[in-house]
This record gives C-alpha cells, structure tokens and sequence, in this order.
C-alpha cells in the first residue's frame, strides 16, 4: 500500500469516527429531549387535574349553603384565614386532601406530593396559594375580602431534580345577582 492510500485510510477513519461520535452525541440529547418532553406532559397533566378538581369546590365555606350578596360580604373566610377549617365544622370531615375539601380556599398552602404514578418516573411536587384579588385586577392580591380568589399553582419534578417549574393560576368569582 502507498502512503498516498495509506494517509487516505486514515483519513476515512477519522472522518467514520466523527460522524460516529456526532452521531452517538445526538443520539444522547434526543433522549434529554424526549425525557424533558414526558416531563414536561406528567406536569401540565398533574396541573389540569388539580385545575378540574379545584373548579369543582365551593366559593368559601359561607357560601356553600347559602346565597350571600354584597352586604354580607364579611361572612366570607378572613384573608388570615384562608386554608382547611380544621378542626371542620359540625357535621364535617377534617380536610386532610381533595376528596375532604369543600372549598376554594382549602387549597391554600396545601402541598401534594406524586412519587407512584404508573408509567412515569420521578417524584413531582405541588403547592397551592389563595389569595383574595382586586375584582378589576386579579394580578394584585387583596388582604381584604373580596368576591375573587386567585389560585396560584406550582408544580415541578424532585426526583430526580429538575430546573424546570411549571406555574399556572386560575382564578374564582363568587357571582351575585343584587
């Protein structure tokens, strides 16, 4: 063999192996891809879920047998209040979890943590936040009752850790007709 053939062989061999080894480096980010991706998928499904059931919650406790107008607006929970009533009142179970929350501001400060949902690998955490908000702007949080809770929801991946945090609010009116 010529060392014109032989410095071509050698040549093919270093461009087969970078092609090899960009190959081998793509294949590895589309597998970081595909997990950031199913990560990503797990939250926003964990995030409709508690959105859906939070929706499915009375206003405040004071509403939940009565119509309240605008006068009786006090009866509402006190902003320093907001959260479980526990202990429940009469006749109520302690509020522990959804299935024990009666209403909106039960979610405050409350905390789910995920770490057995089938087909999915991780643990996932969520925490909630009420707030009473201005009528004519539910960005400003209100230390005063008001006909407007805002919820503000995190969630994001513990195990194994991830930097990305997925944040989402919703936003609950109590509609009286005067």
């Amino acid at each position: 063999m010529s060392t014109y053939q032989t410095l071509i062989t050698l040549g093919a061999f270093v461009l087969l192996s970078t092609l090899l080894v960009t190959f081998y480096q793509l294949l590895g980010q589309s597998g970081e891809t595909v997990q950031s991706a199913q990560q990503g998928i797990t939250a926003l499904t964990l995030l409709t879920t508690y959105t859906e059931l939070a929706y499915g919650l009375h206003y405040d406790e004071a509403t939940i047998d009565s119509f309240l107008t605008p006068s009786e607006i006090s009866l509402l929970t006190h902003p320093s209040s907001l959260g479980t009533e526990n202990p429940p009142p009469l006749g109520e179970a302690t509020e522990a979890d959804f299935q024990s929350f009666d209403d909106f501001d039960d979610l405050n400060n409350y905390e789910i943590i995920n770490d057995n949902i089938p087909g999915v690998v991780g643990r996932y955490r969520t925490k909630f936040y009420v707030y009473y908000v201005n009528p004519q702007n539910i960005e400003q949080k209100m230390n005063a009752r008001t006909f407007v809770k805002r919820c503000d929801i995190k969630i994001w991946r513990e195990d194994p850790t991830s930097d990305d945090t997925l944040k989402s609010s919703i936003v609950m009116g109590y509609f009286h007709f005067d």
